[in-house]
């Protein structure tokens, strides 16, 4: 990922700002974006199932993101496990909001 000042820009029509940086393994929600805490640094999911559009629900008890329309499961990292989405969960460029102190994901 690359980290850029935004801070009062937007590159792209939409985003969602988060305040606060999910530890290791922390799954974050804000306006269908997931925010996850990765060993690498942070991950920003689409909440939208890539096999229809519905909004993907996630399962901490599970640590994967389902579709509650068609059964499709996705990994903490978006990788499809199983049902009938062929592909993975779309990733969206996140970028760090330094004057802010927040993150924005821009989509």
């Amino acid at each position: 990922m690359i980290w850029k000042y935004i801070c009062g820009s937007a590159s792209s029509p939409l985003s969602v700002s988060f305040s606060e940086r999910p530890r290791d393994g922390q799954v974050i929600f804000n306006s269908g974006v997931y925010l996850i805490g990765v060993k690498s640094g942070l991950l920003a999911l689409s909440a939208r199932c890539p096999h229809l559009g519905c909004q993907l629900a996630y399962n901490a008890a599970d640590r994967r993101f389902q579709c509650p329309c068609h059964g499709s499961q996705f990994s903490l990292k978006g990788h499809r496990l199983k049902g009938p989405a062929k592909k993975e969960m779309t990733v969206l460029e996140l970028r760090q909001d330094h004057e802010c102190e927040g993150y924005k994901v821009i989509f």
